[in-house]
């Protein structure tokens, strides 16, 4: 059972305690995402910060048409744009080199395949990028990336195609 929808109503009849909870519910999430941007624990928490601030200001405007989650991920992302075009940055912030594990066998595993790919980000555009981290790192569906990002479902399926080949030019070239 979905609670975000109690929890919400109940906040906006004043229960400051529902709100602690929604916050509870999301926030590991919110620092995964951001985290997977930003590469830097600082940022990760002042901007995890910033989001459920702007929640807790803006969760009235909440008309439930689309899922709690996929607001959230709207709010995370515009926040993210500001926080990278306040420092200037054209796209989000390059990934540093990582010491990417590999199994027993020799074999790369899912954590290398994840750090792998958070290593090569920033040779995406903003687009791409982002449709990665929302697409196949978060594990969201087309329809809510598209949402989330203000576009079309179009332009996440090409962004996204787009990404898999430089992905696997950049694969082709190590």
């Amino acid at each position: 059972m979905n609670a975000e929808p109690q929890l919400i109503a109940r906040f906006l009849k004043g229960d400051q305690h529902a709100f602690d909870e929604l916050v509870l519910l999301h926030q590991e999430r919110v620092r995964q995402f951001i985290f997977s941007a930003t590469r830097n624990e600082e940022d990760t928490h002042d901007l995890a910060q910033e989001v459920f601030i702007k929640v807790y200001k803006q969760l009235h405007r909440f008309r439930g048409e689309a899922a709690f989650s996929t607001w959230l991920y709207r709010i995370m992302s515009n926040i993210l744009s500001d926080h990278f075009r306040r420092r200037k940055l054209r796209d989000w912030a390059p990934l540093e080199g990582l010491n990417e594990p590999v199994s027993e066998n020799g074999q790369p595993d899912f954590a290398y395949r994840r750090n792998w790919l958070l290593e090569k980000l920033p040779f995406l555009s903003r687009t791409e990028h982002r449709v990665v981290i929302l697409h196949s790192l978060q594990d969201l569906p087309v329809a809510a990336v598209a949402e989330i990002l203000g576009t079309s479902e179009n332009v996440v399926k090409v962004s996204f195609h787009r990404a898999k080949q430089k992905l696997r030019r950049m694969a082709k070239n190590e």
